[in-house]
């Protein structure tokens, strides 16, 4: 395990791709625990990548992009292609004959587009995710640049955040998507700003409080968050929906600190730093898999077992246990034997 990570960070991640899983079993997950996983899961991931921004690290706004390229972009190419390659396969075998130039072409294109709401990504949906947080980056390393020797930066940025904010919620409103994103990532900036900004809060929380402590605020700010989702309408950032922001961003920002303190409790360990050190090809490869695995279920049951398949929240649980887990020697094969198709020049 590698001693210089932050354990509860690894921790975090963790339990938000496993909600990004199970999430997507929508059809066996009750709606009011979807709404709820809904009104927070992604934002927790954006607030996860400020925590980590670190600007020392970039010489020039070009080395930033270059390097924001090879990390985000370059795997969102490579799995976009794998996974349509594996959807244009599995609609060919389902029925040839209703598939249309014009849908295999549209789907192409999507991945040059890369919003679901301009063309929903039907090779992989969950990839919208890479080219967004590289806008979300890009954005936010440009903010932060042109702030950091201002004497009013704090002021400036607050309003500046705020502002993109209410330009994602009108671009909502309008009905208008952009590609790449784009209309996404001023909705979710301010999640991406607080990470960063909030970085010394955390570890001193992270550091001083006591267990008890911790638990409290857990139940104090899960209650609350619980409570400001179920009277905020759906929530998929998807599409840029987010219902009432005045409620959005609350739930979702106390929720995430609630799984931040969670995560601050559970000790190190090999399985949640695995998860969280691989998020990024969880994202990438856990809907084609979801496929591949019912139609596997769909073979191997027959009959009057198939209703095993439209069991409740359990069952979608332990499915998505299982997708994980068949994960786990994808993820070591590209590790091992590709690691330029995660942006690394070696093997870790």
């Amino acid at each position: 395990m590698n001693t210089n990570r932050v354990v509860w960070l690894d921790n975090l991640r963790a339990i938000g791709i496993f909600l990004v899983v199970w999430a997507h079993h929508d059809s066996e997950i009750p709606p009011y625990l979807l709404k709820y996983i809904y009104s927070f899961h992604m934002p927790l991931f954006f607030l996860a990548s400020g925590y980590v921004f670190t600007p020392q690290r970039y010489q020039s706004p070009k080395d930033f992009v270059r390097r924001k390229l090879r990390s985000l972009v370059l795997p969102y190419v490579a799995f976009s292609f794998v996974t349509y390659g594996f959807w244009l396969a599995k609609s060919l075998l389902r029925d040839w004959s209703s598939l249309s130039v014009h849908e295999v072409l549209k789907t192409l294109s999507s991945i040059g587009i890369a919003s679901n709401g301009l063309i929903f990504m039907s090779h992989n949906a969950a990839l919208w995710f890479l080219p967004c947080l590289f806008v979300v980056e890009l954005e936010f390393f440009l903010l932060h640049r042109m702030l950091e020797r201002k004497r009013s930066g704090a002021l400036v940025s607050i309003l500046s955040l705020a502002s993109c904010s209410v330009i994602g919620w009108s671009l909502r409103r309008a009905g208008i998507s952009l590609p790449w994103g784009v209309d996404v990532s001023l909705t979710v900036l301010f999640f991406y700003a607080a990470g960063y900004h909030f970085k010394q809060q955390i570890d001193w929380a992270d550091q001083t409080l006591r267990w008890m402590h911790i638990v409290a605020l857990t139940a104090i700010l899960t209650a609350t968050s619980i409570a400001g989702a179920f009277r905020n309408g759906f929530v998929n950032l998807a599409f840029n929906r987010m219902s009432d922001p005045l409620l959005f961003y609350p739930t979702a920002l106390l929720a995430t600190f609630g799984y931040i303190l969670l995560s601050q409790m559970i000790p190190a360990n090999s399985l949640m730093n695995s998860l969280g050190r691989n998020t990024l090809v969880i994202f990438a490869l856990h809907l084609p898999l979801e496929t591949a695995l019912n139609a596997t279920l769909r073979f191997v049951l027959s009959g009057h077992q198939l209703g095993i398949l439209e069991a409740p929240a359990v069952w979608s649980l332990v499915v998505s246990v299982f997708q994980i887990s068949l994960l786990a020697p994808i993820v070591y094969a590209i590790k091992r034997w590709v690691p330029s198709v995660l942006g690394r020049t070696a093997p870790r």
